[in-house]
């Protein structure tokens, strides 16, 4: 008797991190410096837009099977590219689809209008994404089991990441349609213009020279113009009110350290609940370059307890 097929194996299922990587280099080509992981993961926030953007009442299962139909295209397309240079994941489904065609049932799991996706490739109704992340976005509280829930939806990220998280909260705010409990835009590049910090910074990890050189091609023509948008530059905005709570940390001696200040700074004086920790130091990136560090054990802390702390105020 044949052995069952199991190809839901690996943290690269489906292949699908190298087909989400390579399809945010090929369309933001000059975002080089962004890391993989974030190339990853941000193809799920223009997915999950696109979806809410073209339903009005959108259903769980409507969102699952748009979710799994995704990716499942993708990453063939991906497959099929000559010079995509193979991936892992996609060559050894394909190889086990063409030889053993009866051994999973890879397109009717995606495509299933009626969510069962039971003795299917799809080991999660919600794809890739649910798979891999759901249960942990779960166990923090940030979801539940049928949806996600508004009240609690936090945003956060480090460095460039964390000038995102800032950018986001202000669009999410401007707009008026989803709620932010709170933010953590944990050492942000905020600001495209010189400060006392950036201006002649010779930190490790990031320094002057490459603050602008991250800049001038992040912001393209629109660098050193005077016109940067508030949602490329947050430090653009005027108006800091009923923005999410925010914390977030940064070393005295690294670039980011002055504009990350006057950020929280700014959201205080609007009002609102917003904490910085300053620890000493010019390692960029400190908490993760050298996580065992005491420091980096405290940063990582209060960090937590920040989290908690904020999250717990919407309850109240």
């Amino acid at each position: 008797m044949a052995q069952p097929v199991n190809l839901k194996v690996g943290l690269n299922h489906l292949g699908y991190r190298n087909a989400a990587e390579d399809l945010f280099t090929t369309l933001l080509p000059g975002l080089n410096n962004v890391t993989a992981r974030i190339r990853y993961y941000s193809f799920y926030c223009w997915l999950l837009d696109k979806f809410f953007e073209s339903r009005e009442e959108p259903t769980i299962r409507d969102y699952q099977r748009f979710v799994r139909c995704s990716e499942y295209l993708i990453a063939i397309l991906h497959a099929g590219l000559e010079d995509a240079g193979g991936i892992p994941g996609i060559d050894y489904a394909l190889t086990v689809m063409q030889d053993k065609p009866d051994a999973v049932d890879l397109l009717a799991g995606a495509f299933k209008s009626d969510g069962n996706t039971r003795g299917t490739y799809w080991a999660n109704k919600g794809g890739v994404l649910v798979q891999y992340y759901g249960n942990s976005l779960r166990d923090i509280g940030i979801t539940v089991m049928l949806g996600i829930d508004r009240s609690r939806i936090v945003v956060g990220g480090e460095s460039a990441g964390g000038g995102l998280t800032a950018a986001l909260c202000i669009c999410a705010r401007d707009k008026g349609e989803i709620p932010i409990a709170a933010q953590f835009p944990l050492y942000p590049m905020l600001d495209s213009k010189d400060t006392a910090s950036s201006a002649d910074n010779h930190g490790r990890v990031w320094n002057t020279k490459r603050n602008h050189w991250g800049w001038r091609h992040y912001l393209g023509d629109d660098y050193g113009s005077g016109t940067e948008s508030k949602y490329a530059s947050p430090a653009r905005e005027t108006d800091y009110s009923d923005l999410p709570p925010c914390y977030t940390f940064v070393q005295d001696g690294e670039p980011f350290c002055q504009e990350t200040q006057d950020f929280v700074e700014k959201i205080q004086s609007a009002g609102v609940d917003a904490k910085v920790d300053v620890y000493h130091g010019d390692l960029h990136a400190f908490d993760m370059l050298q996580p065992g560090k005491e420091q980096s054990k405290l940063a990582r802390e209060r960090l937590c307890e920040e989290f908690e702390r904020l999250i717990s105020k919407q309850n109240e």
